[in-house]
């Protein structure tokens, strides 16, 4: 049933996305001017089956896992075999009184604790590239906290840090900046609303910001509903003119174009570009 709903999803959808991709006769544009966008695929690692599906998804994604969960070192692992991007997904405190995961940072560690904790889910999962944040709608609004974060992994050389945005007032991501680490900052969440017609918009959503700013960051889930969208949507990326790079490589991207069209780039990611060349806000789209 659900194959059917994203069949019908696309069929209605088929003539916008046709039309607004390159004509077929015509070369794709050059990659430094063509629209960019990575998607993560967070808590890998509860469920195997739902895990090992995920890697299977068309294309180059990156694969957030979790540090306890009880699969996440063997499909790191079958991660890394099959050339997918490996990221801790890194638990961190929220503002509500929800459970948190086990290897959580919280604002009550001392800055030993902290850094021990950090350290241990570090080593838990191997083959990781970069780290991004599960839950830490809280702690990522904490500048000495993330000071501290950013700090250790720059120590680790060769990590990233995305910023989940699951605060509008998370400072991780400029923390991140001003340490000098490679990082990047989620667009859209893919799936907070677990539906096929919502997935759809949120993609689309998506695709949007990537043509206005060249690039963008998604972040979902494996879900049955989000697994099956993206089974459908992912091959159809090259007709409408789109690529999908994991993470680092978006990075590296991003890094090129701010040496070769720095004016064209300096518009920050959190900002939607209108013909006039004004910004506004994107909705907030956060989670805790």
């Amino acid at each position: 049933m659900l194959q059917k709903l994203v069949t019908i999803c696309l069929f209605v959808l088929w003539p916008g996305l046709v039309f607004s991709a390159p004509a077929i006769n015509n070369p794709y544009p050059a990659p430094a001017n063509q629209p960019v966008i990575t998607i993560i695929i967070d808590d890998i690692g509860i469920h195997r089956d739902r895990g090992e599906r995920a890697l299977h998804l068309p294309g180059n994604l990156t694969y957030a896992f979790l540090p306890h969960a009880n699969h996440g070192q063997q499909l790191a692992a079958m991660a890394h075999d099959m050339g997918k991007e490996v990221i801790l997904h890194l638990p961190m405190q929220p503002v509500d009184n929800r459970r948190i995961d086990k290897g959580a940072l919280t604002q009550q560690q001392t800055q030993l604790q902290f850094l021990e904790t950090l350290r241990d889910n570090l080593q838990r999962i191997p083959h990781i590239s970069g780290v991004n944040n599960h839950m830490g709608s809280l702690l990522t609004q904490q500048t000495e906290k993330m000071q501290w974060l950013m700090q250790e992994l720059a120590a680790h050389e060769g990590l990233f840090f995305i910023d989940s945005r699951t605060s509008p007032n998370s400072v991780g991501y400029q923390q991140a900046q001003n340490q000098g680490l490679p990082s990047l900052r989620r667009n859209v969440f893919l799936d907070n609303n677990i539906n096929i017609a919502a997935i759809n918009r949120q993609f689309m959503k998506l695709l949007a910001i990537a043509r206005r700013q060249g690039s963008a960051v998604a972040i979902g889930h494996p879900y049955p509903e989000t697994l099956t969208y993206l089974e459908n949507m992912l091959p159809v990326l090259p007709l409408l003119g789109i690529r999908l790079l994991p993470a680092s490589e978006l990075i590296d991207h991003k890094t090129l174009l701010a040496r070769t069209q720095l004016p064209l780039i300096q518009t920050a990611e959190l900002k939607a570009i209108d013909l006039a060349g004004k910004t506004s806000p994107l909705p907030p789209n956060l989670v805790p």
